[in-house]
C-alpha cells in the first residue's frame, strides 16, 4: 500500500510543478494494483491520481473517473470519510468545469457525509 501513498503524492507533485509526466508515473503504480487489490485506500488512491490528470487538464472527464473510484472504496467501507470528502472534491471540480447546479448540489451531500 506504501505505493498507493507514493503514487498520491508524485500525482500531487506533479500537478504542483505542472509535470505531466509525474502524474503518469502515479497512474502507472497504481493501475497494477487496482487490478491486483480490492481495498478502498488503493481506490482512494487511484482516484486522487485521476483527479490530478482532471486538474491539470482541466477536464470533468477524469473527475468522474475518480469519483467511480471514490465509490467502488465506499461500497467496501461507507465510513471512509477520505473516500466521501474526495468524493466531494471531485464532483465539486467536476460542477465547477460543466456549470452543473445539480453537481454542485452532490458535492455538498458527499461534503455533509465526510
Amino acid at each position: 500500500y506504501i505505493s498507493a501513498i507514493w503514487a498520491e503524492a508524485l500525482a500531487f507533485i506533479g500537478v504542483l510543478t505542472d509535470q505531466l509526466e509525474l502524474i503518469h508515473d502515479a497512474q502507472n503504480k497504481t493501475d497494477p494494483l487496482v487490478e491486483k487489490f480490492e481495498d478502498p485506500e488503493i481506490l482512494y488512491s487511484h482516484g486522487m491520481v485521476l483527479s490530478a490528470l482532471g486538474l491539470y487538464y482541466k477536464d470533468s472527464d477524469y473527475y468522474y473517473q475518480a469519483t467511480e473510484f471514490f465509490q467502488e472504496g465506499l461500497s467496501l467501507n461507507r465510513a471512509h470519510h477520505k473516500l466521501w470528502y474526495a468524493m466531494g472534491s471531485s464532483t465539486f471540480a467536476a460542477a465547477a468545469l460543466d456549470h452543473d447546479d445539480k453537481s454542485y448540489e452532490r458535492a455538498c451531500r458527499f461534503f455533509e457525509r465526510a
